[in-house]
């Protein structure tokens, strides 16, 4: 009771009322409990705090780490990025560089035509600077004549995307910025960097093969030792004169001649000089025969043709004879010849108008059965076959 009592007045509640011991020691179990139940409290609170700083701090760690390993993650995709800009750039330039330095013209364009691109090999194929044509229209490279055919196409690939646009591959006329046109070769690819279409053009300036491929037909066309047609080129002439002359029931003839006794003529002085005498003899014909439709050719060895459209027995046995007297005037010295101390040519000719059913060949037997006959009667002659009327003999003044 004393202690309870003392307690209670260390505790300054200033209590002078006169209590008994169990009243006084209920009032010391509530006050401990009070002060048990606050430091309870506060050792949970502590330990609740100490859980969430423990798991905050292992949140921390782990987010240290997250970020540790986005930042690392985030370091290797810039590294990765950064070289394939690099290599994107090196292609880009190493694109730029070959478009730069190849010959053919690489030009690109909206899918209306406007240029947006223009190498430097363009540049040098028309004339113009890249900074001057960009944002025209490609058809001011292309010649007048071929531009409606241009823009026809471009229309029907703006309208479908088709129309065979790209991927094709034609054969144009260019104009420089000079005005000077020049055939070209284009050939049109498509691009779709993105929703957008492009289109690339490569230009060729094929002038020069253009002149070799002229150069080409005409070496094909003509007899490599003389300069003439050869047989093939007369074998296409005749038939087109025989229908023409059939459509039109005009008289075609021909001349085909020989060399007289040519063999002994190489023999004698060599194939170098046969040459020689082949070329001469050559020349002739072609000043001789000059009308446009009149074609000399050699016809094999020392054989020679000349066809004559719109041109009946009178006047190509004229023409043989005086082909008959130029040759004999050149003055050709032949030691080996039978008849003459110079060059001379025996000639057949035929002349007819072609009937339906008929054919070429026919014109060429008449007059190569001629020729045998010119020179069965002693050569240096002209023997004429008129199948138009009658047969002829126009022999040599010297005769």
């Amino acid at each position: 009771m004393v202690g309870a009592w003392e307690w209670i007045d260390q505790l300054g509640l200033g209590v002078a009322t006169e209590i008994n011991a169990d009243e006084a020691y209920h009032a010391y179990r509530e006050i401990r409990l009070l002060v048990l139940s606050v430091l309870g409290l506060t050792v949970l609170l502590l330990a609740s705090l100490l859980v969430r700083l423990t798991r905050s701090r292992e949140k921390a760690v782990g987010l240290a780490e997250n970020a540790t390993l986005v930042s690392n993650q985030l370091q290797k995709e810039i590294s990765v990025r950064r070289k394939v800009e690099n290599v994107l750039r090196e292609s880009d330039e190493y694109i730029r560089a070959i478009v730069n330095s190849v010959l053919e013209g690489i030009i690109t364009t909206d899918e209306s035509g406007k240029i947006e691109t223009f190498n430097p090999a363009a540049e040098k194929i028309f004339g113009y600077k890249d900074s001057e044509i960009t944002g025209t229209d490609f058809r001011i490279l292309v010649a007048d004549t071929h531009q409606g055919l241009l823009e026809k196409r471009f229309e029907r690939y703006r309208a479908s995307g088709t129309s065979g646009l790209p991927g094709s591959s034609l054969e144009l006329k260019g104009r420089r910025k000079k005005g000077t046109v020049f055939p070209m070769e284009l050939s049109i690819s498509e691009m779709r960097p993105g929703v957008t279409r492009k289109l690339t053009m490569i230009v060729r300036d094929i002038t020069k093969h253009k002149r070799l491929e002229k150069k080409l037909r005409q070496l094909s066309s003509l007899d490599g030792l003389t300069g003439i047609a050869n047989r093939r080129t007369f074998d296409r002439a005749l038939d087109l004169e025989w229908q023409r002359a059939s459509r039109n029931a005009d008289p075609l003839s021909l001349i085909m001649l020989d060399i007289d006794f040519f063999k002994d003529y190489n023999d004698s002085l060599g194939h170098q000089a046969g040459d020689d005498t082949l070329k001469k003899i050559a020349g002739t014909l072609r000043i001789l025969f000059k009308r446009p439709g009149d074609l000399s050719a050699r016809y094999g060895g020392e054989e020679f043709v000349v066809l004559l459209p719109q041109t009946g027995p009178g006047g190509a046995g004229l023409l043989a004879d005086r082909l008959r007297s130029e040759v004999e005037m050149l003055g050709i010295v032949h030691p080996g010849s039978h008849i003459s101390k110079v060059v001379t040519i025996s000639l057949g000719v035929a002349s007819l108008v072609p009937k339906r059913g008929s054919r070429p060949e026919e014109l060429v037997s008449e007059a190569d059965k001629a020729l045998y006959q010119a020179k069965d009667e002693g050569r240096n002659r002209v023997v004429k076959k008129d199948l138009i009327e009658h047969t002829v003999e126009l022999k040599s003044g010297a005769e």
